[in-house]
């Protein structure tokens, strides 16, 4: 592997994740009026390209509660994006994100698909 570069060369974390901070709150539906919010699949709940979000998107509450943390506790100075005034905002958008991902595990604690009448009856 000579020749290419790592992700990280010549950029600290803060600065990546500065870099990314955009990128990674687009993939977010934070909406509050929308049926959709907290919803971190964009495919889902923008372009309306699957039937169903993908669950493993919904991870992203950790990288914004993990972002809520590091405002609080480093100083932000120099950095374009991310900022100690914005942790209460990386706080909610996470808490979202968590309420969207529970509300669609349903009580179950798993995706609800409609019954199919193949399976009817049994059980």
């Amino acid at each position: 592997m000579t020749g290419l570069t790592p992700f990280f060369a010549g950029e600290d974390v803060l600065a990546l994740l500065d870099r990314l901070l955009p990128r990674l709150l687009g993939q977010v539906d934070r909406d509050p009026h929308s049926p959709r919010y907290g919803c971190c699949d964009r495919g889902f709940w923008l372009y309306r390209l699957h039937d169903f979000p993908s669950g493993v998107l919904q991870q992203a509450s950790l990288t914004f509660a993990y972002l809520d943390q590091l405002a609080r506790a480093h100083d932000l100075s120099g950095l374009r994006y991310l900022s100690r005034e914005a942790a209460p905002h990386y706080r909610e958008v996470a808490a979202a994100i968590n309420r969207y991902t529970v509300a669609a595990l349903g009580r179950r604690g798993g995706p609800s698909p409609r019954p199919s009448p193949r399976f009817a009856g049994r059980g």
